[in-house]
């Protein structure tokens, strides 16, 4: 499974600007219980530093991800907006859901 998706955010959060992020960095994710906005929150980090959040309609299917550890590769795929509204995009691979296979006897 791969999607493209927005980190949100982005603008607010990160320390890195916009021109100083490569396109195919690479990018991970961390669970963040302590965030007061939103405990179920997942901060994205580039070189340690977070940048953003993983936005909210997809973090049920995060935190399986990463529980299930089926995230593949996350890397830096666009970069977009005006220089006042930078927008930076993130392309995710996940690996497929592996299955049991059952035997004729089960």
């Amino acid at each position: 499974y791969e999607f493209l998706t927005e980190v949100t955010g982005f603008r607010h959060h990160s320390p890195i600007p916009i021109g100083e992020i490569a396109l195919g960095s690479l990018v991970t994710f961390e669970a963040e219980p302590e965030n007061s906005i939103d405990p179920n929150a997942i901060k994205i980090l580039m070189q340690g530093k977070k940048i953003g959040y993983v936005t909210r309609p997809l973090l049920n299917d995060f935190h399986n991800w990463l529980n299930e550890n089926r995230i593949e590769r996350v890397v830096v795929e666009k970069k977009n907006g005006q220089p006042d509204r930078p927008t930076l995009y993130i392309f995710v691979e996940i690996k497929a859901k592996t299955q049991k296979a059952k035997s004729q006897y089960e």
